[in-house]
């Protein structure tokens, strides 16, 4: 029989983490071999974390990792059983490996990952762990973040159980000091704040419910800002401005229904009067018994229409009077609104360098709308050049790009 010696028990000790006793019967079932010593402790472990697994995880810590550069970092919340776990340096060292890991590789099949310090695998780290502090655990959330420039920020709580990660990307590089304290601050205040949302399209819609409900008014967000970008672009409205009803000129609103009234003209055909709330104020529309009943299925409450027709009189930003000709759901407003992409060109603005660059974005967003050009000539007359060659998209992706390279507005969508 092998002689176990204390050094060899102390040795696998330092190896594996677990405690002393359980390493020398590791040792002895193996006859001293530390390989086969190690091997025979993982696969106890597995079977003392399959006996743990059903075992409720209501503790646990988040633990934040990123690059030296503070261009990737890693998000995870680990869970386990009671809090003096959660505490526990060795519990402390797993998370920040495992939030490492995720740094540098990703979220994606976590578990069967190859650990980037060490042997093994991810789910081999997480049973050895559960292992040697006798408690469940579960990896119940993980991110990576990654930019191309700037910085990513991160803060875990002083309680270790709130942890947030704060990506600030500029359109350059930047190792300002200032954007690290930046991001630290924002973190700072996400986790005091515990916001329920980042972005205000992001909140509840239950939410925003209640706020309105309760004050008269949303406060949090706006259930219309997940429509932002459509309502920007088909609507030819500034709530700011007044409009002047009477000239034929007819306008386009986007926003949700409310306060449906139904009501009948002098030869009995149903009408409607309704409001729509819209991201800048609000309108009054009247659709009468012919645009009621061709769009009678789209005129209920909460449907987030556009709504094109003629102003009735002087309006100023809070009560803009429509008489509605036409409806449309913002679902299909970009197909039926993008027949063209228009891009409005000063005098020899455009070298041939700038033409080859322009026809090589639009390869890349190619659609079924024209490309139109608006000129002025050197005797100061307007001019229109379609480009009859060129098909491209209306998405909200390619409109940004031409107008962070002509202006935003010189660039717009027009059907």
């Amino acid at each position: 029989m092998t002689t176990i010696t204390a050094s060899a028990v102390k040795e696998l000790r330092e190896i594996t983490g677990v405690a002393m006793m359980d390493c020398k019967k590791a040792l002895v079932e193996t006859n001293g071999n530390m390989e086969e010593a190690k091997n025979f402790l993982r696969k106890k472990g597995q079977a003392k974390a399959l006996k743990k697994s059903s075992r409720e995880t209501r503790e646990g810590a988040v633990g934040f990792s990123s690059s030296e550069d503070g261009k990737t970092a890693g998000l995870v919340q680990v869970t386990c059983e009671t809090d003096f776990v959660a505490r526990n340096e060795k519990f402390q060292e797993f998370i920040k490996k495992l939030a490492d890991q995720v740094s540098v590789n990703g979220e994606n099949d976590l578990l069967q990952q190859n650990l980037i310090n060490g042997e093994g695998n991810v789910e081999g780290m997480l049973t050895d762990t559960i292992a040697e502090l006798g408690e469940n655990m579960q990896i119940l959330n993980s991110m990576k973040f990654k930019i191309n420039h700037g910085l990513i920020g991160g803060y875990i709580h002083s309680n270790g159980k709130i942890g947030v990660a704060v990506p600030l990307e500029t359109d350059q590089p930047c190792n300002d000091d200032r954007l690290k304290s930046l991001a630290k601050d924002i973190a700072m205040h996400i986790a005091a704040f515990q916001a329920e949302a980042v972005k205000p399209d992001q909140v509840p819609e239950e939410v925003l419910e209640k706020e309105k409900e309760v004050l008269g008014m949303y406060l949090s967000g706006h259930p219309l800002l997940k429509y932002a970008e459509d309502l920007e672009e088909f609507s030819n409205f500034d709530f700011t401005e007044k409009v002047k009803g009477g000239n034929g000129e007819k306008v386009r609103v986007g926003g949700s229904i409310t306060e449906v009234k139904m009501h009948f003209d002098r030869k009995n055909n149903q009408m409607a009067f309704f409001k729509l709330d819209c991201l800048g104020g609000q309108s009054e529309i009247l659709a009468f018994s012919d645009t009621f009943a061709k769009y009678k299925e789209l005129i209920k409450n909460d449907s987030v229409v556009f709504i094109t027709g003629k102003p009735t009189d002087d309006t100023d930003f809070s009560n803009l009077k429509l008489i509605a000709d036409e409806i449309v759901t913002v679902e299909k407003a970009r197909d039926i609104y993008s027949k063209n992409v228009n891009i409005r060109l000063e005098p020899n603005q455009m070298s041939p360098t700038d033409v080859d660059a322009l026809l090589t974005m639009a390869k890349d967003h190619e659609g079924g709308c024209g490309l139109m050009f608006h000129m002025t000539s050197e005797r100061g007359k307007q001019q229109r050049i379609y480009a009859h060659n060129v098909k491209v998209s209306a998405h909200s992706s390619f409109l940004k790009k031409l107008r962070d390279t002509y202006g935003k507005q010189n660039v717009w969508v027009s059907d």
